[in-house]
Parts: structure tokens; C-alpha cells; sequence
């Protein structure tokens, strides 16, 4: 009874801890996370693939800054008119800096407001508007984070007792210069 007794304190101060609500993801997990998700295709992020022709980033690396997440990247592109094995139009090459405001909704982390803040090579700026026009949705919203499918992957084991998560909902995400913190709310159960 003792063992029982101590399980289910334990279990109410995770819980009680747990809704204190507030999870702090580092520089570290977020670079993971965009390198995971975005640069997924042999260490490349495709905004845009026609055949022979393509835009592309590779070579990740975030930061935080002001309330956004910066990706410094370098684009890679040979834009133009996708002709049987060839793409007649024009190579860029250029190292680039996006930047993305994290927001919260329901049970998911979103990258949005995306804005090109720098290009080495101007005439590579082209090659974003090119993209945007002819592929919108290459840009806009393209992380998404569900972390309730995160937490759920994980449940709780304390002294025995299995928690599970059963309910995730992000109240309100702050960008710091050292982590993304989400405030959240919870609901969890036992078997």
C-alpha cells in the first residue's frame, strides 16, 4: 500500500508539474527539428523541382533573433524551362538568410510569416519570387510540429503507473535569443 501511495504522488506531481505549462525547446532541438522536416531530401530543402529545373537550400543553420527563427542557407537553383533532360534558363547560386515568426494552434508548433532578410546575391532574390509565384505553398507555413504527437510517442512511467498524455493545447509561443518557450495546458490519464 505504501508503493501505491508513493506511485500515485509521484503521478500527481507530474501532473502538477506538468501544468505548470510552460516547455522551453533549445537552439539545438530546433536545428534538428528544421533539418529533420525541411531538409529531409538527402540534406536538401526543395522549394521548387521541375524535372532538370530546381531551387533548393542545403547546409542549414537557425538562430534566434528578435521573436523569429532565422535559417542561414545556401540556395542552389537553375531555373527555367524543363526541355527533355535540360533545363534552359539560368543558374544561381547564393547564400541566403529566411526568417519565421513560430505561432501556436491547437496541438502544433507552425513556422509562418516567412520573409527573405538577406541574399548575397541580389539576382538570386529573383529566384524566391520566381518560386513564390509559381509554387505559393513552397514557403508559407511549410514547419509543422504537432508536439502532441510528440508527448504521446513518450508516455510517463512513474514507479509503475503509465501516464499518457490525452490532451496538448499551446496557449502561447515567446521566441528568446536562447529557446522557443510554449506555454501549454494538458490533459493526461493513468489505465
Amino acid at each position: 500500500m505504501n508503493r501505491s501511495l508513493i506511485a500515485w504522488s509521484c503521478v500527481l506531481l507530474w501532473i502538477t508539474v506538468a501544468s505548470a505549462s510552460e516547455l522551453a525547446v533549445g537552439t539545438k532541438t530546433l536545428q534538428k527539428i528544421i533539418t529533420e522536416q525541411l531538409f529531409n531530401k538527402q540534406g536538401r530543402w526543395y522549394l521548387s523541382e521541375n524535372g532538370s529545373c530546381y531551387a533548393y537550400l542545403e547546409g542549414p543553420h537557425t538562430r534566434l533573433k528578435q521573436g523569429r527563427l532565422l535559417l542561414d542557407a545556401h540556395l542552389s537553383a537553375h531555373i527555367g524551362v524543363d526541355v527533355g533532360d535540360s533545363c534552359l534558363g539560368s543558374v544561381f547560386s547564393s547564400n541566403v538568410t529566411l526568417s519565421g515568426r513560430l505561432v501556436g494552434q491547437a496541438s502544433t508548433l507552425t513556422l509562418d510569416d516567412i520573409h527573405i532578410d538577406h541574399v548575397d546575391d541580389e539576382a538570386a532574390r529573383e529566384v524566391f519570387e520566381v518560386v513564390q509565384a509559381a509554387a505559393p505553398q513552397a514557403l508559407p507555413r511549410v514547419l509543422k510540429l504537432d508536439v502532441l504527437a510528440a508527448v504521446r510517442a513518450a508516455p510517463i512511467n512513474a514507479a509503475g503507473v503509465v501516464v499518457s498524455v490525452t490532451q496538448f493545447r499551446i496557449i502561447d509561443v515567446v521566441t528568446r535569443p536562447d529557446a522557443v518557450v510554449i506555454h501549454y495546458d494538458l490533459s493526461s490519464s493513468t489505465p
